[in-house]
């Protein structure tokens, strides 16, 4: 049966019960009341009954206690919901009926509570980090790129213009013919190259470093970790504040397969499995500050001088115009245009 109306006195000799109501906002409809208590012989009244909610959700509507037996608690409430994690249990406020008070004898059961729908979860706000901590998410205020020739080719040639990258927050440093073993030496003078179109702000303090490998004399996995290790170091000291080291294997023919070009050295246009496997594996070694990018590759074994035969785009080293350099510019600008 429903329960009392809100506000009513119900005299009963001497016993005297207050209905009271409580209710909260954005709730589902009431539950339905507990069953009746069963009457006990008389005694002392039956313990108060549970609250009923706050904001989250509506209580369930008391069930009427026995004779002597109190008022059931009202149904738990819903969750919170909002921008931060749901709530997911009601909560419990003002205290419902009270047993009424009889003559001595065993108190009488109460009555049980009506349940309320509980409310759904709030969902929880999406996190601000990207892939580790240290600020390692863009976008950044300066991208310093250190590489050889075919960087400055494309970065030059078409990667400063493509549509979405900001010209004012990126800058390069290159050198021709330096490989991975020779920037890793501590204190390499490399580092001290003057920067190519230096950024707006932040020039001589980038917060993202982005270094192109290129090797030919080392044969193993263990033997390019321990050049990425000393370029990391390198880096480090040369720019303390650094928030993010990405490492970059220099760009591979098409699948990494041989190109018409290739010499039996691969002419440093194909990347072999161990060169790739030592990038992979070292952002495990530093958490949350270096990572590896992708394989980057060209559209075309005609983008390479002589269909393969050389890493540049173009013959001339400086050279910054021509098809070829324009298609694997827009390969890099396409990915730092979604990776600012």
């Amino acid at each position: 049966m429903s329960g009392p109306p809100c506000g009513v006195v119900f005299l009963f000799d001497c016993l005297l019960v207050v209905a009271s109501c409580s209710s909260g906002a954005g709730a589902p409809p009431d539950g339905g009341g507990g069953s009746p208590g069963a009457a006990g012989s008389p005694g002392a009244g039956g313990d108060s009954g549970t609250g009923g909610a706050q904001s989250g959700g509506a209580a369930g509507t008391p069930g009427i206690g026995g004779a002597t037996g109190g008022f059931g608690g009202g149904g738990a409430a819903g969750g919170m919901s909002g921008n931060s994690a749901g709530v997911d249990a009601g909560i419990d406020s003002a205290a419902s009926g009270v047993g009424g008070m009889g003559p001595a004898g065993s108190g009488g059961h109460a009555g049980a509570g009506g349940g309320g729908p509980a409310g759904a979860s709030g969902t929880s706000g999406s996190s601000g980090g990207g892939q580790g901590g240290g600020g390692g998410s863009g976008p950044f205020t300066c991208n310093l790129m250190v590489g050889p020739s075919p960087m400055y080719q494309f970065f030059s040639g078409g990667f400063l213009t493509y549509p979405g990258i900001d010209a004012t927050r990126w800058e390069l440093i290159w050198v021709a013919g330096h490989y991975t073993n020779a920037w890793a030496m501590p204190g390499d003078p490399a580092w001290n190259t003057t920067v190519s179109h230096p950024c707006a702000h932040g020039s001589a303090t980038p917060d993202r470093v982005i270094f192109m490998a290129t090797q030919w004399t080392e044969n193993t996995a263990n033997e390019w970790e321990t050049d990425f290790d000393g370029i990391i170091k390198n880096i480090r000291t040369k720019w303390p504040a650094v928030k993010r080291i990405e490492l970059m294997p220099s760009t591979s023919t098409p699948g990494d397969t041989p190109c018409p070009g290739n010499g039996p050295e691969k002419s440093e246009t194909m990347i072999p499995a161990y060169g790739y496997e030592a990038i992979d594996a070292m952002p495990a070694n530093y958490p949350g500050l270096v990572f590896s990018t992708p394989h980057f590759e060209v559209p075309s074994c005609s983008d390479f001088i002589n269909d393969g035969g050389g890493p540049q785009y173009a013959p001339n080293a400086t050279a910054t115009t021509g098809p070829a350099i324009l298609e694997v510019a827009g390969v890099f600008g396409a990915y730092y245009a979604a990776h600012p």
